[in-house]
């Protein structure tokens, strides 16, 4: 599209394995295992950045992409338009004439009916007929065996077609071949039709259907956010930018940059406001909370303050540990467990938030109950995707366009600050905007959920875990240490022999703990193959040791 901007522009997709040709031979690609899923999802996603660009999808169940393309080339004929046909199928090709080329970007290679015939010693439009007789192993088109694409192209240059062929055989100089023609004949006519492309396929076509519309920028950007393509999404950004430009600049006026923010929140410094909070959270049935310690992870527990959300567009902070010069005034923490410990413990107030599990943990070291877990984005978000990024900032990012940033990000040292040093506005700002992400989260989470099954073993399983495993960090558990002891023990001397014996296959003492030294017995040594290198080495980390192990 950057590159040559058509006028008109469509995508044929296949819809599934059974189309009409199944029909006619049922092994028809019988010899193809199913799709990965891998491929499905990916092949979905492809086509979610079609549609959000607004680009036409041509897709019908029964037949195959290369059909509706047939459909549409005679189509365009219809209409004197000419087409360039994007795609690298040799069966394509029978499409080929002086107003059809097949562009091949992969090779970056145009074929037009010149180049078809170099490359199979026929036209376009007899192309058909050589597939048929040299069959195809690839989609388990049988043909005629012994018939290769030298043989093929030679029968149909002198004979015109296969029909033709068939009714002259006896001319066929080859007895040999004579006698395998005759012997498959049935099935050369059966591999004519697999091979032959439908072209009346039932599809509404007008030149305005082909053209694209308005792209959806923001489901552009949660998709690419969500894949990683960051090459993508800086694309997308310009492209915004350079429109927003041409746009303000048509109007005379400056243009604004529409992003995904935090609403506006409320610092909560007294009774009155914390007690009307609760007050909204036991009308609504709901609170979405983020609890706020001293450190990122947690080494401490101590509450520093907490962000919470009811409905859009309202979230608070309630600092009440903030240790800094010019702090503000804070609630006590017995005024903030009074106002909180009814509705934080009350089930029919359902509680959103992240890890709820950790949110439990360090509410019940300040002495506060949680009850009534209802949504987990950490939870919801590692089913519907293991492999995918579960903390708040990337979901949010990912699914809301939402950035937030720790107000530790990119602090020199912090691993020695914490957020009680922290300005209350800042922390609140990464706070309130937690507790509202998991807010607006919710909904589109359980969709997805829902859409993928998945939604019982959410409710009825990883929920219902998370309090067991808090009470279980809360309490601890019993070891026998003499037990505990003796297992290191035989650890160290297992250790120790399998270093010994891996000294004895290197053929000298060697440091097991040195990437460089293992790098040298593996790959120089050993004459092992590298399987991937870092900017200064060949790689030995624990994926590549596993490959290599057999």
């Amino acid at each position: 599209l950057r590159e040559r901007q058509p006028r008109l522009f469509a995508v044929a997709m296949d819809s599934g394995r059974a189309t009409f040709r199944r029909d006619i031979y049922p092994d028809y690609k019988a010899n193809r295992p199913p799709a990965p899923d891998d491929l499905k999802s990916q092949l979905e996603r492809c086509e979610a950045i079609l549609r959000a660009f607004a680009i036409p999808v041509l897709k019908q169940p029964g037949v195959e992409a290369d059909d509706l393309i047939a459909t549409l080339v005679k189509w365009a004929g219809e209409h004197e338009l000419k087409v360039v046909i994007v795609g690298a199928d040799k069966d394509l090709m029978q499409l080929v004439s002086e107003r059809v080329v097949l562009w091949d970007t992969m090779r970056d290679k145009v074929f037009g009916p010149a180049e078809v015939e170099e490359r199979f010693g026929v036209p376009p439009e007899r192309l058909r007929d050589v597939l048929a007789l040299m069959g195809d192993s690839s989609d388990n088109v049988p043909g005629v065996p012994s018939v290769g694409p030298k043989t093929a192209s030679e029968l149909i240059r002198a004979y015109s077609n296969l029909e033709n062929l068939y009714q002259r055989l006896d001319d066929v100089p080859k007895k040999k071949l004579k006698e395998t023609l005759a012997q498959y004949r049935e099935q050369a006519f059966v591999s004519q039709r697999l091979v032959t492309l439908k072209e009346d396929c039932p599809l509404e076509l007008d030149v305005e259907a082909l053209r694209m519309g308005t792209r959806d920028t923001e489901t552009l950007r949660c998709i690419y956010t969500e894949l990683g393509l960051v090459r993508h999404l800086a694309w997308l950004d310009k492209l915004e930018h350079t429109e927003r430009a041409a746009g303000a600049e048509a109007r005379g006026a400056p243009a604004a940059v529409k992003r995904g923010v935090v609403p506006a929140f409320s610092v909560v410094t007294t009774r009155e406001e914390l007690h009307e909070l609760t007050l909204a959270a036991k009308r609504l049935g709901r609170l979405a909370l983020s609890v706020q310690t001293h450190e990122a992870g947690d080494r401490r527990h101590d509450v520093i303050g907490l962000g919470l959300a009811v409905e859009a567009g309202r979230a608070a902070y309630v600092p009440v540990s903030h240790r800094y010069v010019g702090a503000p005034a804070q609630l006590e923490l017995d005024i903030v467990r009074a106002e909180l410990e009814a509705v934080l413990g009350d089930e029919g107030v359902k509680k959103l938030g992240h890890d709820l599990k950790r949110s439990r943990t360090r509410l019940a070291s300040f002495r506060l109950p949680l009850r009534g877990l209802a949504f987990d984005a950490h939870l919801a978000s590692y089913l519907v995707d293991p492999e995918g990024d579960h903390e708040l900032a990337a979901l949010a990012a990912r699914e809301l366009g939402l950035e937030l940033r720790s107000p530790l990000a990119g602090v020199k040292g912090r691993a020695q600050t914490g957020f009680d040093s922290v300005a209350v506005e800042a922390t609140g700002l990464w706070c309130a905007g937690r507790a509202h992400a998991c807010l607006e989260l919710e909904p589109l989470m359980v969709e997805r959920l829902e859409a993928a099954a998945l939604d019982r073993i959410y409710r009825e399983v990883e929920l219902p875990l998370a309090p067991v495993l808090s009470d279980l960090e809360l309490r601890g558990v019993l070891i026998d240490t003499k037990v505990l002891a003796e297992i290191g023990k035989q650890c160290e001397e297992d250790l120790a022999r399998l270093e010994r014996r891996a000294h004895e296959v290197a053929a000298r003492p060697f440091n097991v703990h040195s990437p460089r030294q293992l790098e040298g017995i593996l790959f120089d040594d050993l004459g092992l193959k590298p399987l991937k290198r870092t900017k200064t080495s060949r790689s030995t980390d624990a994926a590549t040791l596993e490959t290599l192990t057999d």
